[in-house]
């Protein structure tokens, strides 16, 4: 993919404030539009993000799991009168 447009050559800068800090990065557009070219080591890996998020469903997972097993041997305990 080739991009070409006279804008690409245009710099932006973004800044984020809050009432303590102030920070700002400047950068190209045509960086910021650049496809990334992963290598297959890095393809194959999983993201920060990717690998939170199967952390919790099994978190998730065992969770429900212990619930249901409580409430299974808690049905097939003798009643008390």
């Amino acid at each position: 993919m080739k991009i070409s447009h006279p804008d690409l050559l245009i710099n932006v800068t973004c800044t984020v404030q809050n009432p303590i800090s102030s920070n700002s990065t400047t950068s190209s557009v045509k960086a910021l539009c650049a496809v990334p070219t992963n290598s297959p080591a890095q393809a194959s890996s999983l993201s920060y993000c990717q690998a939170k998020g199967l952390v919790r469903l099994l978190v998730l997972g065992m969770l429900i799991t212990g619930i249901m097993a409580v409430h299974i041997m808690a049905s097939k305990q003798p009643k008390r009168e």
